[in-house]
């Protein structure tokens, strides 16, 4: 499933920035398989510090997955299960997320480019994963933005 969207960055912008969680049914079970359902961010013309146009990753350069340093929503994770509530994603305990992440990457004043969300299933069909967007901002603070992901505060 993907959402390509075309977006001219206002001509005071230096950056972007979007938050995103990331939730899947993959954890516990399939941890370090090839069944790993993967989230990306492809921004096209590719801004320099992504990995092949993707600006959401981990600081191994892993994409969103369940193998993310960020996954820590999940039973006997460090950040619990309580992001999960209402989700779904908690109804037979076996399921996981990253918590709120925030990417950024940079951009020239003016410009147009895409960006295409993406999330697929990857070595099978039968569990699923989902991705929410929220709270895309531009950055026109006249500072230089590089390409990263880190957890939004909680």
């Amino acid at each position: 499933m993907g959402l390509e969207v075309r977006l001219r960055a206002p001509t005071n912008a230096t950056g972007y920035s979007y938050d995103f969680m990331f939730y899947s049914f993959e954890y516990p079970e399939w941890v370090c398989t090839t069944f790993n359902d993967q989230y990306i961010a492809l921004v096209t013309p590719a801004p320099t510090g992504s990995i092949n146009g993707n600006i959401s990753f981990d600081a191994q350069n892993n994409p969103v997955s369940v193998n993310i340093a960020f996954f820590d929503i999940c039973p006997g994770c460090a950040g619990g299960v309580a992001e999960m509530e209402g989700t779904g994603f908690n109804d037979w305990n076996d399921a996981g997320a990253t918590g709120w992440l925030q990417t950024q990457a940079p951009v020239e004043g003016g410009s147009e480019f895409n960006i295409r969300f993406a999330i697929w299933d990857t070595g099978d069909t039968a569990f699923d994963s989902t991705v929410i967007l929220d709270n895309f901002k531009w950055i026109a603070d006249g500072g230089s933005v590089a390409v990263g992901t880190l957890p939004v505060p909680r």
